[in-house]
Order: C-alpha cells, then sequence, then structure tokens
C-alpha cells in the first residue's frame, strides 16, 4: 500500500516495514492470546507503513523512477478513459440483475 500510494519510501524501506509488520504479527500471535486476530491487520499495517515511512527517510538513496507504479488521481483517469464505456456497461449490468432479483422476490 505504502509502496503504491506513495513516492517518498524506497525499497529498503519497504521490506524493513514488510519484515517489521510481519514479524509483529507473529509476535501478537504467539505472545498476546487476548489480542483478537482481525487487529492483527490494521496493527500490521500501521507498524509496516510506519517503518517503511522512517526508514526511507533515514537511508537517502533514489526511489528509482516510480511515476510508473505510483498511484495519482490524473494518471488513472488518463489510462482508465478507454475503458469507460465498459466500465458503465458493467455497472448498468449489475443494476439490471438487481432488477430482476427484485422482481423475481416480489413475483415469489
Amino acid at each position: 500500500m505504502v509502496g503504491v500510494l506513495s513516492k517518498k519510501v524506497n525499497v529498503p524501506g519497504i521490506l524493513a516495514g514488510i519484515v517489521a509488520g510481519v514479524g509483529l504479527n507473529i509476535v501478537l500471535w504467539l505472545g498476546f492470546p487476548g489480542i483478537h486476530w482481525m487487529w492483527w491487520n490494521l496493527i500490521g499495517c500501521a507498524v509496516t507503513s510506519g517503518v517503511a515511512y522512517a526508514v526511507s527517510g533515514m537511508i537517502a538513496g533514489a526511489t528509482g523512477d516510480t511515476e510508473t507504479y505510483t498511484l495519482s488521481r490524473a494518471g488513472i483517469i488518463q489510462r482508465e478513459r478507454p475503458w469507460l464505456k465498459s466500465y458503465l456497461a458493467l455497472a448498468g449490468y449489475f443494476v439490471l440483475m438487481l432488477v430482476i432479483l427484485f422482481v423475481i422476490r416480489g413475483l415469489g
């Protein structure tokens, strides 16, 4: 998530974040049975993001050509414009299926 949504992180930061997040989840799993497993996702994501930013800030290095991989609103709209008709057709199909479902359910 951090690697795709931010241009400020680099590869060592992302790798350190992944190791820290997974490591913390293992510690939570083995050492803290009172914490429900669904919280592990939120805690792991927060730790992974925080460590990735922190390590990237400490390690000066080129982030490379991240423009290709980083999401931006203008880039998404520009790349997805040719698919707009297909997306609208899928949305229309979904609405049609809901209408058919409600009609069948109302008849039965």
